[in-house]
């Protein structure tokens, strides 16, 4: 997607689970989009406060433990643009056996189907 445009897909990315290896693009992933999607709607202070280091901490320990999260990623031409987590259901009153936790897309990536 050059230049950061973003193109509607054409076919469905692929989904995997995540690796490894896949720790510190997820948590680049998750920590922008937080600092991008929330801006303007939390007070720049707290987000110029996210620690990237602490959300790579988090997710190495998602990807390499798993539980009780499943972690997929959503690649398009072999880069990793997006993340999604499953896990149990947190309401005691639900039906479903489990939730999406988290969906983060990459900037160049949103809007063009992934998520």
């Amino acid at each position: 997607m050059a230049g950061g445009a973003c193109q509607r897909l054409e076919g469905p990315p692929l989904i995997r689970p995540a690796t490894p290896a896949d720790a510190a693009v997820v948590a680049d992933i998750h920590h922008h989009g937080w600092t991008d999607s929330y801006r303007g709607l939390l007070p720049d202070a707290h987000l110029d406060a996210l620690d990237a280091d602490a959300c790579l901490a988090r997710w190495t320990s998602a990807v390499v433990d798993g539980t009780p999260l499943e972690v997929l990623v959503a690649e398009l031409d072999g880069r990793v643009v997006g993340v999604v987590t499953a896990g149990p259901s947190t309401d005691p009153d639900a039906t479903a056996a489990g939730e999406i936790w988290d969906l983060w897309v990459a900037a160049e990536a949103r809007s063009s189907g992934v998520g």
